[in-house]
């Protein structure tokens, strides 16, 4: 007869729980053996069980770890910790629905279960962001003093754009628990986005005291601007990359970090170098693009909404003037554009919004042939959907709502027609600036045009004759801004810009660099500072690696005013 043969259900009970205890610390095969002991000769036992469950999910075997919990919650269905336990081995196995059920039906059993207000908040942030925010808070009441939920709220809060709260919460986070080295390197990148450069320097610095080899702040620290590393780092970075087994993202960051330092060290061929690695990697890990399927879908755009279809004389869907649609290719001037417009006190930048992408998206794969046919009602919902989106973030002050994501470029067909009172302002610049611009940054596209100069020419050509196509046959006046000229004129172009969105002259649109706003694209260290040259003809630097380019736009026939100051030594 074993020990657990002789015990008291109340022994036994006080025996599982200090296996489990054993268990925790790292005593596994202990902790089974135990709990095989008990369930010998109390097959029922509902701890033994569930604690065996999670052995068994520690061995690699989840399948036998949901019939263990699920009998266990059969034996004893009040016990939290256990639909807990049952819906992180559902995360585990990526059924993010299965384990927010599990983690319902725990709070059914106990509504201040800490850790499944948290768990159920992380599965539900995909689809309810809302909610999540609602249950972080719930749990960070109950737990005032965790670390952990303070960093979790303000994840999901930045994820809402909620960013001044955001920020509060990263430092609560940081204030329970110093070594928090997540929160420290998420407000690094707030700070950063908000143009407080020395702020997020000191942090990613501490990240790097508390991780060596944390390579997202190593290589943030690196590409800011005013930043000059010591040897160390530089060194340090390059040996992560060249260690067996570094990640592929830790990679693209560390090269693309290593890039843009050089390049201030005017060290342009190792700085090609690593732009060229970050951009191989970044392309290795990405769908390709298929720039002939782009042309063709570009195509049936230009053959929906024509000039017919746009001017037809049905009354406008909408009648609003707030929205101003800052469109263009990556890296032509968008943020600043922005920066400069949302400077005024009657404007409110909201950003790159992802609604119009997401709109088209609901609408694919009838897109664009369904607008033609969709009833006046039907686009009246879609219009009115988007203006309910921007008045939230605006609120009610803001005379305009600027929408920067570049690419809205490709569905101003839909915008003209959805708002026949909106603004549009085209953002251009010298492509070969743009193609090494993008070429140094990673941006997440679904057609990744920035992955070599090749698909970059061929996309910024069909781009050029949509565009071409917009301003022939679209009612809304578009505004073209040059990039070249704003940098050689900013306050005759800043008052143009500021007189097309039909707003009175403000003199803060000329000290844009003074507006603390959160960028969240590459331009926020540019935004911040005021008009300067050294970015146009950046490409002359770079000019021996991109001969094809520039052959390829020679051969279309394509030209464009380069007018930048010659490098010195060309």
């Amino acid at each position: 007869m074993s020990h657990a043969d002789q015990l008291a259900p109340k022994d036994v009970d006080h025996q599982v729980e200090a296996a489990f205890h054993r268990q925790n610390r790292g005593e596994i095969t202990f902790a089974a053996g135990v709990y095989l002991e008990v369930l010998a000769q109390y097959p029922d036992h509902p701890r033994a069980l569930h604690y065996l469950g999670l052995v068994a999910q520690k061995g690699g075997n989840p399948s036998q770890a949901i019939r263990l919990l699920e009998r266990s919650i059969e034996v004893d269905p009040t016990d939290p910790r256990a639909y807990n336990h049952l819906g992180h081995i559902h995360v585990c196995l990526n059924d993010k629905r299965a384990a927010a059920a599990c983690f319902e039906r725990g709070l059914q059993m106990d509504p201040n279960h800490v850790a499944s207000l948290c768990n159920l908040a992380n599965v539900t942030r995909a689809w309810d962001l809302s909610r999540a925010i609602s249950l972080y808070r719930r749990a960070l009441e109950l737990s005032p003093e965790s670390a952990f939920v303070a960093f979790n709220l303000a994840q999901a809060l930045n994820e809402k754009r909620s960013f001044d709260e955001a920020l509060h919460l990263y430092m609560r986070t940081i204030a329970l628990d110093p070594r928090h080295f997540q929160a420290r390197y998420s407000l690094g990148v707030l700070l950063e986005e908000r143009g407080r450069f020395a702020e997020a320097i000191e942090q990613y610095l501490t990240v790097q005291r508390l991780e060596a080899r944390h390579a997202s702040s190593l290589a943030n620290v690196l590409a800011i601007r005013d930043f000059v590393p010591d040897a160390s780092m530089v060194r340090r970075a390059e040996e992560i990359l060249a260690a067996p087994g570094a990640q592929d993202e830790d990679r693209i960051k560390l090269h693309s970090g290593l890039g843009k330092h050089y390049e201030r060290a005017e060290a342009y061929g190792r700085a090609f170098s690593h732009f060229l690695a970050a951009k191989t990697i970044f392309k290795s890990t990405r769908p390709a693009i298929d720039i002939d399927a782009v042309a063709r879908a570009m195509r049936r755009v230009r053959q929906v909404f024509g000039r017919e279809f746009l001017s037809s004389d049905r009354a406008p869907i909408v009648d609003s003037r707030r929205p101003v649609f800052i469109v263009g290719l990556h890296r032509s001037g968008t943020t600043l554009t922005e920066q400069i417009i949302a400077s005024h006190p009657r404007v409110f930048g909201a950003g790159e919004l992802q609604d119009i992408p997401n709109l088209v998206k609901l609408l694919r794969p009838n897109y664009p042939e369904c607008v033609a046919a969709m009833e006046s009602n039907a686009l009246t919902v879609l219009a009115t959907g988007y203006l309910d989106a921007i008045a939230r973030l605006a609120g009610p002050d803001a005379l305009r709502v600027t929408d920067k994501m570049p690419l809205n470029s490709l569905h101003l067909g839909l915008i003209a027609k959805l708002f026949p009172g909106a603004h549009i302002i085209y953002c251009r610049r010298d492509p070969l600036d743009i193609a090494i611009s993008c070429f140094a940054e990673l941006i997440e596209l679904d057609h990744d045009y920035t992955a070599n100069f090749e698909a970059f020419g061929r996309y910024f050509l069909e781009h050029e004759r949509l565009m071409a196509h917009w301003q022939a046959v679209i009612p809304i006046p578009i505004h073209e801004l040059r990039y070249e000229e704003l940098v050689a004129n900013p306050a005759a172009t800043s008052r143009a810009l500021i007189s097309y969105c039909e707003l009175d002259w403000h003199p803060a649109c000329l000290e844009f660099q003074k507006m603390e706003r959160t960028v969240q694209t590459p331009s926020r260290w540019q935004v911040r500072q005021p008009i300067y040259r050294t970015s146009v003809g950046r490409w002359r630097q770079y000019r021996s690696h991109m001969a094809g380019l520039v052959q390829l736009l020679d051969a279309a026939g394509y030209s464009y005013p380069r007018n930048a100051p010659v490098a010195p030594g060309e």
